[in-house]
């Protein structure tokens, strides 16, 4: 099991919901959340380019479904997640995803490190129910350059 996934403190918090307004209010609800996610490995630079996640969603068989908006409500399993950012930032991107839910938890399968892929397109899938959030870093020279906002997904039947 990995090192940073504590099972005491995932089962106090996992199952807790917070209303989610604001930046400050996902960032503690994540932490809340998701006590096992870890924080940037990088500096950030002085002018950290802000960037915004866009959410593209197909269905199992391939067919684009529609874009997903905060507030679009709960996706459907078995669904394919293409994420982008809204502007092309020279350096190397890192993903982070954050999940939460007890299908995730029973099968060990918690998330919250932070993942190298240096397309401009990163995809992801909807296995588990539950609220999940992503962001993207670019870093350039071991410094953060652009940084997304949380985005808040959530996944039900």
């Amino acid at each position: 099991m990995n090192e940073m996934f504590n099972e005491k403190k995932v089962s106090q918090a996992l199952f807790q919901f917070f209303e989610i307004d604001d930046e400050i209010n996902i960032k503690k609800s994540i932490f809340q959340l998701a006590p096992y996610y870890s924080k940037p490995q990088f500096q950030e630079c002085l002018a950290v380019e802000p960037l915004q996640l866009k959410l593209d969603v197909y269905n199992e068989k391939g067919d684009f479904y529609g874009h997903y908006n905060k507030g679009t409500g709960k996706l459907p399993k078995e669904c394919n997640l293409n994420f982008s950012l809204d502007k092309s930032i020279k350096g190397t991107r890192y993903w982070q995803v954050v999940n939460s839910g007890k299908e995730a938890f029973n099968k060990k399968c918690l998330r919250g490190d932070w993942e190298k892929d240096d397309k401009n397109l990163h995809v992801e899938s909807t296995k588990y129910k539950g609220r999940h959030f992503i962001r993207c870093a670019v870093v350039s020279n071991n410094l953060i350059v652009g940084l997304s906002n949380w985005m808040e997904i959530c996944i039900g039947d």
